[in-house]
């Protein structure tokens, strides 16, 4: 990751932010869709944390694209969407709860 200025890099992570926040709401909306179909446990666990970390790769793609002070690398945009999904499920989300039937 290379950076020019603070701002660059605040801009950035306000960036990730808003579009996460715009993100979000399509991922909980999939991820709620697929809570109704038919899924065993494994499947459905792998397609929600597949779904999260890729809006999650999306939202930080856009706003590396949008900041042109910042130089992030796809693989550290992909590492850092795993991060982001495994600190969420660390603090309890929806991910390790239950399906609901």
């Amino acid at each position: 990751m290379e950076y020019e200025s603070y701002w660059a890099i605040c801009l950035f992570l306000f960036l990730i932010f808003v579009f996460g926040s715009i993100t979000e709401f399509f991922s909980k909306a999939l991820i709620f869709l697929m809570k109704n179909v038919r899924l065993n446990r494994v499947l459905f666990v792998t397609s929600a944390a597949f779904v999260d970390i890729f809006f999650t790769f999306l939202s930080v793609y856009i706003a590396d694209s949008l900041v042109s002070g910042i130089t992030v690398s796809i693989l550290a945009v992909t590492l850092l969407s795993v991060l982001f999904f495994w600190m969420e499920s660390a603090l309890g989300s929806e991910f390790l709860s239950k399906k609901t039937s």
